[in-house]
């Protein structure tokens, strides 16, 4: 009786003790799967956390990139004169011809879109794999009122649009817009574009240009450059392009920081027979220093947005100026261009002195010195022979800003 006792409790004992090991093997096994998933929620969470990072390290990558474009931008565009073309822009072609602000905000815009996807292209990130997409345009937020109002003067905004940015990392992704908006600040490239703009419409220089055609008469006849044959008429532009940079250099209101320049590239003169009766200066089409260099500009961006298209944009050649380089400082370019002759200003005396005194003075005389015929000139003139003297100047001013360095 007492081993039959004993048996079933030592029965009992295992059973108990085998229950005891099922629960803890049990419990063992599902602390391991707890563990091993919450380990994977760890790496999972980590592998976010590292694609999150990589899209905001990329957000910012391209942020400041659009400030060191913008800065980029500022300098080409100004140095070309408020174009992106080869060439300074005329200012001035017989008469204010500046940009308009929209003008200029194309080709600002422009020329940042192109220097921003250049920096787009060259971003490479292999682990994890991101895949960031060109800009479509760049929107420089600036009116005709805030840069008239001096709103702009050493600030601007822009817009970047039309790109997006995919970050990979194994059987992770996010996929975000990339478009924002950035302050562009301590470039003072529309100051420059407002005070250029503001002496190209109240300058004298052409009309001081035209008050001295008169000097080209006592020049030889024909087509000449001014310095071998006309010297008087070229000292007379450089001295009234002078008085025009004292004009442009004094509109700044800070002038420690502003140093104009202005050089005289071209000057032609001529004088000969007159075809018009005008005594006052107008075109000469001929312009044999050159014609107005003038672009013109394409679909502003904030237009482009709204209707759903993408300005082309054409690639472009960045040329260094060394000086420029080297200070890094904004240099503004301004051309101008007058070409005029006047009409009826150099006049002599008819040959013939045989007629009577109480007739006009003839311009034919006949073979025994009488007046065959009473005869006029082109201006109206009896007894007076006219013709037209014909100059035309090239000059480029320019202003360095030396307050702020750019970042380029």
């Amino acid at each position: 009786m007492l081993n039959s006792h004993n048996g079933r409790k030592a029965q009992s004992s295992l059973i108990v003790l085998m229950a005891m090991i099922g629960v803890f093997l049990i419990s063992l096994i599902l602390l391991f799967f707890r563990t091993e998933s919450f380990r994977s929620q760890i790496i999972k969470g980590s592998q976010i956390s590292r694609v999150s990072k990589y899209m905001d390290i990329t957000k910012g990558f391209t942020r400041q990139s659009s400030l060191l474009s913008s800065h980029a931008a500022a300098y080409d565009i100004a140095d070309k004169g408020g174009h992106s073309v080869e060439g300074t822009r005329t200012w001035i072609c017989n008469k204010p011809w500046d940009p308009s602000v929209d003008e200029v905000r194309f080709f600002l815009g422009q020329e940042t879109l192109e220097f921003l996807n250049r920096y787009v292209e060259n971003y490479d990130v292999k682990d994890p794999i991101i895949f960031l997409n060109n800009f479509t345009c760049v929107n420089c937020d600036v009116s005709e009122s805030t840069v008239t109002t001096g709103k702009n003067d050493e600030k601007f905004d822009i817009g970047a649009f039309g790109s997006d940015i995919k970050v990979i990392l194994k059987e992770d992704n996010v996929t975000s817009k990339n478009e924002f908006g950035n302050e562009i600040s301590r470039v003072r490239f529309w100051f420059l574009y407002r005070v250029f703009r503001q002496w190209a419409e109240t300058t004298t220089l052409p009309q001081d240009i035209c008050s001295g055609l008169g000097l080209i008469c006592g020049c030889p006849a024909g087509m000449n450059r001014c310095s071998a044959h006309c010297p008087s008429f070229q000292i007379y532009s450089e001295e009234q392009i002078e008085k025009a940079r004292q004009y442009l250099e004094s509109l700044f209101t800070d002038p420690e920081y502003i140093k104009c320049t202005a050089i005289l590239d071209c000057c032609v003169s001529a004088h000969g027979a007159n075809t018009d009766n005008i005594n006052s200066c107008i075109s000469w089409e001929d312009m044999p220093c050159g014609g107005c260099n003038r672009e013109e500009p394409g679909t502003l961006c904030g237009d482009s947005i709204l209707k759903g298209e993408k300005p082309k944009v054409e690639p472009i050649t960045i040329k260094g100026h060394t000086e420029q380089n080297n200070t890094r400082f904004l240099k503004f370019n301004v051309g101008v261009t007058i070409f005029w002759k006047r009409p009826c200003l150099c006049q002599s005396k008819c040959p013939n002195t045989n007629c009577p005194e109480d007739v006009d003075c003839c311009m034919r005389c006949g073979a025994n010195g009488e007046c065959e015929e009473q005869c006029v000139d082109d201006c109206g003139n009896y007894c007076v022979l006219s013709d037209e003297p014909r100059g035309t100047i090239t000059a480029t001013f320019t202003c360095i800003d030396k307050k702020y360095s750019l970042s380029i």
